[in-house]
């Protein structure tokens, strides 16, 4: 049986899967993509897009994951989110990168913490 589980915490709500019944599994936690494993995988959502574009949404999701797991900000953006970003720059290539992020980065919008500390940087 292959069981699929997001790390406990916020913003997932639900069972701490390891409390529950990781005494009675084997599990691996699988890490994220290397940088040339990611651009690979990428390349082969959007062809189209230039290769500089794609190593500035991977770095700019290395960032992002870097700072999740220093606690500086709460969503754990994933592979998931940046696939998402660069298979709509691929079907729509006039949009902007800011209107790419848009769906991505608006969970943040509900998030209040975040929205005071964005507010407190601008300051």
């Amino acid at each position: 049986m292959i069981v699929l589980a997001n790390r406990p915490g916020h913003p997932f709500l639900g069972n701490d899967f390891y409390r529950v019944c990781g005494d009675v599994l084997d599990y691996h936690a699988v890490e994220y993509l290397d940088v040339t494993s990611e651009l690979q995988l990428l390349r082969s959502i959007a062809p189209s897009i230039s290769e500089a574009t794609l190593e500035t949404l991977s770095k700019l999701f290395r960032e992002l994951r870097r700072l999740t797991d220093g606690g500086e900000i709460t969503y754990p953006y994933s592979t998931r989110e940046l696939v998402k970003m660069v298979a709509h720059a691929q079907s729509f290539q006039g949009d902007t990168l800011e209107s790419l992020a848009a769906d991505v980065f608006s969970f943040d919008a509900f998030d209040d913490r975040q929205r005071l500390l964005q507010a407190t940087n601008c300051d």
